[in-house]
């Protein structure tokens, strides 16, 4: 007991004269507007124009190979330029899916006249196709993806690549006149990582789950989030097509939720009738259509039906359940020697993790030199992780940092935003910089939620004044740091601090020496 007490008395000794870097604490509220690289999607340039900038981040591209090659040698990608050159100047990425042959769109014939042919029984109908068994078909696919990769690589405007080429309108589900054997797919998924590169996180790749299995290469990339999954046929519950017989359902969500991935409602199966977008169409009895999305992890929802049918007010709706979601839970900054030294804590709540390179940012001031860090694009579904960032110190003690989402992978007009009630307008959080490890000044009790209004602007006059970035912001700065007052009070904290120290010391000297006299007599 004697011992219990002693160690109690020493822990709050420590606590006393040793306090900790203080963690401003944030709150989280969902962030206005569709996050870039998920939502609902429409086709490329049929987005009515009062939803451009709204409803949407990205547009769907099929996309024919007879568009860029005559002869499967030399290829031209200038009409695909101009479609995403168009999205991008309606602050879109594009979803690329290459094909051969279509049942459905025009051209039919999507492939050089030159390959081999065969005729095939496709939605009902015979129609002649390329001969998707033949090494001439392989041939060009490989050169056409090379192609492909060697232009658009690194390309802000495409947000995802899907497979595509073989199967009706480059689906890899239907008749197997329509695709080619497993090892066919399997080596068109290599020929797109060595096109794209294994490492590169700019661009996904579309693919259906299960023939993800048969290629290690392809296995490996999607641990490192090179890969993004699309399914044609979502909203079955069962997860019970064919064509996906071999893997397990279970483990088909599991890696789903675990990644990220696109959908398309079944038009079989689904009622994609007026409403179906606000009433969940062909969602069981008593789930939501949000709650089916989050369920399988989607990052994005593909429906022509659902951008000519739905509402604005209900695409925006669903598509903020879509992806990721992320904020901050608490932040530090700490100035020690040369540098300021950013940890934050960041969580997703969103349905599927950040498909594309996501990074923290932190400067002095708004306009003022970032310095960015921090792979958030780590941070998968229902997931946390600290991130860091260091920056340079400047003249005298900073009140704050501050710190906001960024990415190279945005076209103009796209924006990450946290979702934190703290957050202004420009998308920034403030963190209060604790210097040399002394613990700054607590915020006052109604800082958190005067940061901002109602309408997300900033409200906090200490925030306001030091994200102009202007000379006397700066000095202002400076001269309050060193002011004559604080190194007063400074001075009398550090003195309480030691005069407890010196008074829990005392006590502590006087219980040892009582208890070791009882512990003498006892014995005696």
């Amino acid at each position: 007991m004697a011992r219990t007490v002693v160690l109690a008395l020493v822990l709050v000794l420590v606590a006393v004269a040793l306090p900790g870097v203080p963690a401003r604490q944030f709150t989280y509220r969902k962030a206005e507007g569709v996050r870039p690289w998920c939502g609902v999607v429409p086709l490329a340039g049929s987005e009515p124009a009062d939803r451009k900038r709204t409803a949407a981040s990205l547009e769907q591209v099929f996309f024919p190979v007879s568009f860029s090659t005559g002869d499967c040698t030399t290829f031209n990608f200038d009409f695909l330029h101009e479609l995403i050159s168009n999205a991008t100047d309606r602050g879109h990425q594009v979803i690329i899916r290459p094909y051969f042959f279509s049942s459905t769109l025009e051209p039919n014939r999507g492939y050089p006249l030159n390959l081999p042919e065969k005729r095939a029984t496709v939605g009902g109908r015979t129609m002649t196709i390329p001969d998707f068994d033949s090494s001439k078909v392989e041939e060009c696919a490989d050169s056409f993806v090379s192609a492909l990769g060697n232009i658009f690589q690194d390309s802000n405007g495409i947000a995802y690549v899907q497979a595509g080429l073989y199967g009706d309108t480059g689906s890899w589900q239907g008749d197997r006149d329509t695709i080619p054997q497993t090892s066919t797919l399997t080596a068109l998924i290599t020929a797109y990582l060595e096109a794209f590169g294994f490492n590169q996180y700019d661009i996904n790749i579309g693919v259906p789950a299960a023939i993800l299995q048969t290629n290690p290469a392809a296995l490996e990339s999607l641990e490192r989030r090179r890969f993004h999954l699309h399914d044609d046929f979502f909203l079955e519950p069962s997860f019970s097509s064919s064509w996906r017989a071999e893997d397990p359902a279970q483990a088909e969500l599991t890696r789903r939720r675990q990644y990220g991935h696109g959908v398309q409602p079944n038009p079989e199966t689904c009622d994609v009738g007026d409403g179906w977008l606000a009433s969940g169409g062909c969602i069981d009895a008593g789930v939501s259509l949000e709650d089916a999305l989050r369920s399988t992890g989607a990052t994005y929802l593909f429906s022509q039906d659902a951008f000519e049918r739905a509402s604005a007010a209900d695409l925006e709706r669903v598509s903020r359940e879509l992806g990721y979601d992320i904020w901050a839970e608490s932040a530090t900054a700490v100035q020690e020697g040369a540098t300021i030294t950013v940890t934050v804590r960041v969580v997703n709540e969103g349905a599927s993790a950040i498909p594309n390179n996501v990074e923290v940012c932190a400067s002095v001031e708004r306009d003022g030199r970032e310095h960015c860090d921090g792979d958030v694009d780590g941070v998968r579904a229902g997931a946390s992780g600290a991130v860091e960032v260091v920056i340079p110190r400047v003249q005298g003690a900073p009140p704050a940092v501050f710190i906001r989402l960024a990415s190279v992978s945005l076209v103009e007009g796209q924006v990450l935003a946290w979702s934190n009630s703290e957050a202004d307008a420009a998308g920034f959080l403030r963190v209060p910089v604790d210097v040399e490890g002394e613990p700054s000044p607590s915020p006052r009790p109604d800082s958190a939620s005067s940061s901002t209004d109602s309408a997300g602007s900033s409200t906090d006059s200490s925030s306001a004044g030091s994200s102009t970035g202007s000379s006397s912001s700066s000095s202002s700065s400076s001269s309050s740091s060193n002011d004559p007052l604080d190194t007063t009070m400074l001075v009398v904290v550090m003195a309480v601090i030691v005069g407890v120290g010196l008074t829990v010391a005392v006590v502590l000297t006087v219980i040892i020496f009582i208890i070791r006299r009882r512990s003498s007599f006892e014995r005696a």
